[in-house]
């Protein structure tokens, strides 16, 4: 058995996030036999005040202001350990244009989470034959080449950097500045591989998982109770045009949606409508009570630049629970077409949803669950593992 190796994730995912993220999922299953330091997100003077309004404690405002200790034990015991590092509060540059006085600000902003997180490895003597990480935060790993001394150095990516919005204008460019960079990169998706990949020295999938014993201890036959469900945000990769059509078309069932609604005018909607419950933000922990309930999953996205890349987590949560799931055919999901109904507009995805409930079975969700199995979180880690170690 190989001997534990010493992991910094450099992250821009907030540890406490109410979601399921790629990241966390990843960094949770490494640390069953390694050592692994986790870099929460970076927040802005500007996010703590706002967090401070918010009433969020998760960071505490004393752990990012460094009156309490930035560095928690999360997870120990086996093999392996967890620790979280909270890093100060840096400038805001996002909404600065490339130039000399972003990168200025940028690479200070980089020098100054760096100096914390290098105390910390001393602190818990993780120095040695450190495998970094970089997980889709390219704009602080432009600036830190070297900064660790590590033995390897693998990239991450899981969305299309230059599509998302509040990314778009210095993830891109960095994006194309730090691959080259690397020893490795990891990408969620093929269609990732395909845009990117020919970027780095070394360029491997790892798709997105499920955390398959949560989600199969919901597992139940068709409920019957002609409830259809989606998990997640409805929001700029939403079809919402095709979303409202099927839900007007398909009378005969209820629509409940858990998760942010992030457009004014889809939320009216859906709060209006007889037939739709809005459930809204819940953790990770309750998802798999919402699922047992629903008779199908929806994945009803657009198939443009930012969801070409895209390999939804939900696809494989409500597959594990047993449920029939209708999506349009944006990016991967064609890869699916044996285990999941798709439709590409509102007519065709309104018949093919009523022919996946009317058509399923006990045996049908087995089969289900059981696909879903092979894209476990556990199988997905040693699939990294294998890269990185």
């Amino acid at each position: 058995m190989a001997a534990p190796r010493n992991i910094l994730v450099y992250a821009r995912t907030v540890w406490y996030d109410t979601y399921a993220k790629t990241i966390i999922e990843l960094t949770k299953q490494l640390a069953e036999k390694h050592r692994v330091l986790y870099l929460d997100y970076q927040f802005t003077l500007k996010d703590l005040l706002t967090r401070l309004f918010k009433g969020d404690k998760r960071p505490t405002a004393g752990q990012i202001l460094g009156f309490k200790s930035r560095l928690q034990v999360l997870q120990s015991g086996g093999r392996g350990v967890l620790y979280l590092y909270t890093p100060p509060p840096i400038i805001p540059v996002q909404a600065l244009p490339e130039g000399w006085l972003y990168r200025q600000l940028q690479a200070w902003n980089t020098r100054l989470v760096n100096r914390g997180l290098r105390r910390a490895l001393r602190k818990l003597s993780m120095e040695q034959e450190l495998i970094l990480f970089n997980s889709f935060n390219p704009e602080f790993g432009q600036f830190y080449q070297g900064a660790f001394a590590e033995a390897r150095h693998i990239y991450h990516c899981y969305d299309v950097i230059e599509a998302a919005p509040w990314l778009s204008r210095h993830g891109g460019p960095a994006e194309h500045r730090y691959l080259p960079e690397v020893d490795a990169a990891i990408f969620t998706s093929h269609g990732l591989f395909e845009q990117k990949g020919g970027l780095s020295p070394q360029a491997f999938v790892v798709e997105n998982g499920v955390d398959y014993p949560r989600y199969r201890a919901a597992f139940t036959p068709p409920p019957g109770q002609g409830i259809v469900g989606y998990v997640g945000a409805v929001d700029f990769r939403t079809d919402k045009e095709l979303l409202k059509a099927v839900i007007e078309t398909c009378t005969h069932f209820q629509f409940e949606f858990v998760g942010p609604v992030k457009d004014a005018g889809m939320r009216s909607f859906l709060e209006e409508h007889p037939r739709v419950k809005w459930h809204g933000l819940h953790p990770a922990s309750d998802l798999p009570g919402f699922l047992a309930r629903w008779d199908a999953g929806i994945i009803p996205f657009l198939d443009n630049e930012f969801t070409a890349g895209v390999y939804p987590l939900k696809v494989n949560e409500y597959l594990a629970v047993g449920l029939p799931v209708v999506s349009t055919p944006f990016g991967q999901m064609s890869r699916f077409a044996d285990i999941v109904h798709l439709a590409d507009e509102a007519q065709k995805y309104s018949k093919e949803l009523k022919a996946a409930v009317a058509e399923d079975t006990l045996e049908k969700r087995k089969i289900r669950s059981s696909f879903a199995r092979q894209n476990s979180w556990e199988a997905r880690a040693r699939a990294v593992e294998k890269i990185i170690c």
